[in-house]
């Protein structure tokens, strides 16, 4: 799993130079590699201002349910790889992320955790 920040806003100084603040504003994404695509219900998402938290993104993608989602989400997946558009968010520089697979016997798999 990877996190992608793209800033689309606010980045720039009056000067034109490239910038990050807390007023940049990011489009946000998340690359999921799988090792297997039977069984899955659910993929959930949290990212955090701190490990384990979910103030920033708390969403779950139902499994191979393609498009858009509304408020900048989109879940696609080909093959074995899955990208999820998360929206965009200002104040993302220092962040926690996880992701988790649940089961369609609704146990879990591992956590996967992230953090810049």
């Amino acid at each position: 799993m990877d996190v992608v920040t793209t800033p689309i806003s606010n980045n720039f100084s009056p000067d034109s130079l490239p910038i990050i603040t807390d007023t940049t504003v990011f489009d946000v994404g998340m690359n999921v590699n799988l090792f297997d695509t039977s069984g899955i219900q659910t993929i959930e998402v949290k990212i955090g201002s701190t490990q384990g938290g979910s103030d920033l993104i708390n969403q779950t993608f139902v499994f191979d349910v393609s498009g858009p989602l509304g408020n900048g989400r989109y879940y696609l997946r080909d093959l074995y790889h899955v990208q999820l558009g998360l929206g965009q968010f200002s104040n993302f520089t220092d962040y926690f992320a996880e992701v988790r697979i649940q089961w369609v016997d609704n146990s879990y798999s591992p956590t996967v955790i992230f953090n810049r």
